[in-house]
């Protein structure tokens, strides 16, 4: 198994290289429809069951953007992604990353196949300095002359203790229905400036900008209308 190595560009300086961009560590064959990395010389490759690291590249790729993400459903902490270019004339492949800041090994993650000039993410670890305080609510109504009706209402404010901005990316989730009987509806008390992630997907984005020692409030409001009969509960969490 090959794996590929991302640094943060501050840790190393590097242009691009010879052969195919590579760094000098391989030449990359394009005809056969496929990239294929030819390495010189002969690799020894032990046989035994576990993942053995052969470099077929080594190169910097400059961050676009950076920002903290938080996604408060899972985790109550803020994470650094750095979304990169793949500025080299082959794809990324797909797999495992390690990551590493100037403190040392940040975490694992995974990239997906990445073709020549589109962006990739990768997260670069915990920074206790952003703090999350995040509480949810939830409500059922119910009648003779309507259906059920479960609402979520979830409070949070973000905080950034260091020393300097930054850049906060919040994530939090909706419900999202493929049944015309059942409905979901953002209620008007929802802080504006948010953004769904994805079409259809049911995930909303705030952006914001956070000075040193400043706080910031969002609220999401949302409810979930379904026939009387329905079975079971709809609530955010």
């Amino acid at each position: 198994q090959a794996e590929t190595e991302v640094e943060r560009p501050e840790e190393r300086e590097a242009g691009p290289g010879s052969d195919g961009d590579t760094g000098g560590y391989a030449s990359v064959e394009e005809n056969t429809g496929s990239p294929v990395f030819l390495i010189p010389g002969r690799a020894d490759i032990p046989s035994a069951e576990r993942a053995f690291r052969l470099t077929i590249a080594r190169f910097t790729l400059k961050p676009v953007q950076e920002s903290y993400r938080i996604v408060g459903a899972q985790q109550r902490s803020a994470h650094l992604a750095v979304t990169l270019k793949n500025d080299r004339p082959f794809p990324l492949l797909a797999g495992p990353v390690d990551s590493y800041r100037n403190s040392g090994f940040t975490g694992r993650g995974e990239i997906g196949y990445t073709p020549s000039g589109a962006n990739l993410v990768v997260g670069f670890g915990v920074d206790r300095n952003v703090r999350l305080r995040r509480e949810v609510q939830t409500y059922r109504e119910s009648g003779l002359f309507k259906g059920k009706v479960f609402r979520t209402i979830i409070d949070i404010e973000v905080g950034n203790e260091g020393g300097e901005a930054r850049s906060i990316q919040v994530f939090e989730r909706i419900p999202v229905s493929e049944l015309e009987s059942v409905k979901v509806r953002i209620l008007p008390e929802t802080t504006p400036g948010y953004t769904e992630e994805v079409e259809k997907s049911g995930i909303l984005r705030w952006n914001m900008s956070l000075s040193s020692g400043e706080k910031r409030k969002i609220r999401l409001a949302f409810e979930v209308e379904t026939p009387s009969d329905f079975k079971g509960e709809i609530f955010g969490r």
